[in-house]
C-alpha cells in the first residue's frame, strides 16, 4: 500500500493543474484538496468526497481581492441511500487581467468577466452496494450535475452573454485505513473546453481535465497532509477547536486558521498574487470530517 501511495503521489505531478476559489479552509492548505474532500468544498472538487461527512452541513465562503471576486453557498444533506449536495458558485474577474482587449467582438467597453454555477451532487460508498470485506478500504463514488452561465460585463452596467452550458463531473475516493485517501475527479465531461476571462483554460470555467489527489493524517489525526497537482498544504488541529493551515500552490504560499465550536467554524486563509488575496469562510459542519462509527469500521494499517 505504501508502494502504491508513493506511485500515486508521482502521478499527480505529472498531469496539469486546474485553479479553484474554495473555502477558506481548502484554501489556506494550498488548494489541496482533491484527496482531503471532507467538508462542504468538495462539492466543487471532489463529490464521492461527501461521503465523509456524516450529519447535515453548510458553507458560505468569499474571496476578496482587487481583481477577482468570489462566493460559493453550498450544502450537504446525510440520507440513508447517500449524501446529497448543492452548491452556487459566482465569480467576477476585472477585464484587464490577462490585458485582454475585448473591442473587436463587442462595441461596449468590457470591465469584467463573470460567471454563475449551480452544483448538484450525490455520493455514497460502493461498499453498501457490494459485498466488500473492511480490510480492503472503503471506495466511495460520486457525481455533479452543473449548470453555468457567463456574462461580459461593460462600463454603462449592461451584460452581454458569453455562453451557458450544462456539465458532469465524476469523482471516485479510495480510504485503504484510517490514515490515507485517495482521490480522482473527472471534470466536465460534456464540455471541450472554455476559455476564462484571463485567457487560461481551467476545469472550473469549462475545460474537461483530471483532478488528483492524495490526503493522510499523522499524530493521531492531529496534523492533516494533502497534495494534489503542484499543490501541497497541512493542517494542524492544535486543539478541537482552533487549527492552523499552510500551503503551496503553483503561485504562492498560502496560510490560514480555523476556529470551531460544537460544529460551528469560521475560518481565514490569504495568499499573495499580484496583490494579497482573502478567504473567509463560515461553516455548520462537523469539525473531524468523519464519524468515528466509519473510522471504527476502517482497518489500521
Amino acid at each position: 500500500m505504501k508502494k502504491f501511495a508513493v506511485l500515486f503521489l508521482l502521478v499527480i505531478f505529472a498531469v496539469p493543474s486546474f485553479a479553484f476559489d474554495l473555502g477558506a479552509r481548502a484554501m489556506g492548505m494550498g488548494g489541496a484538496f482533491t484527496g482531503l474532500a471532507d467538508d462542504v468544498n468538495a462539492i466543487v472538487v471532489n463529490p464521492a468526497g461527501l461521503t465523509s461527512i456524516n450529519r447535515e452541513s453548510s458553507l458560505i465562503a468569499t474571496r476578496i481581492s482587487s481583481y477577482r471576486q468570489s462566493s460559493l453557498i453550498g450544502g450537504v444533506e446525510v440520507t440513508n441511500i447517500g449524501n446529497f449536495g448543492i452548491a452556487y458558485s459566482s465569480s467576477t474577474d476585472q477585464a484587464a487581467i490577462g490585458n485582454l482587449d475585448f473591442s473587436e467582438f463587442y462595441s461596449e467597453n468590457i470591465v469584467s468577466y463573470s460567471s454563475q454555477t449551480v452544483y448538484l451532487s450525490y455520493a455514497n460508498e460502493l461498499n453498501k452496494a457490494m459485498s466488500v470485506p473492511n480490510s480492503l478500504g472503503v471506495l466511495s463514488y460520486g457525481v455533479n450535475v452543473k449548470l453555468s452561465s457567463r456574462k461580459f460585463n461593460s462600463a454603462q452596467g449592461l451584460a452581454q452573454d458569453a455562453g451557458s452550458n450544462v456539465d458532469v463531473d465524476l469523482a471516485t475516493m479510495f480510504k485503504p485505513n484510517n490514515n490515507l485517501s485517495l482521490g480522482m475527479a473527472v471534470q466536465n465531461m460534456m464540455s471541450s473546453e472554455k476559455a476564462n476571462q484571463g485567457g487560461s483554460l481551467t476545469a472550473n470555467d469549462g475545460k474537461a481535465g483530471l483532478l488528483l489527489g492524495i490526503s493522510g493524517k499523522l499524530l493521531d489525526g492531529g496534523l492533516i497532509w494533502s497534495a494534489d497537482t503542484n499543490q501541497l498544504g497541512c493542517e494542524w488541529r492544535v486543539t478541537d477547536g482552533l487549527a492552523f493551515r499552510v500551503g503551496r500552490d503553483k503561485e504562492s504560499l498560502t496560510s490560514g486558521l480555523g476556529l470551531n465550536y460544537r460544529g460551528f467554524s469560521v475560518d481565514y486563509a490569504c495568499a499573495q498574487r499580484s496583490g494579497l488575496v482573502h478567504y473567509v469562510s463560515v461553516a455548520i459542519a462537523p469539525f473531524g470530517g468523519e464519524s468515528a462509527a466509519k473510522q471504527a469500521a476502517l482497518p489500521v494499517e
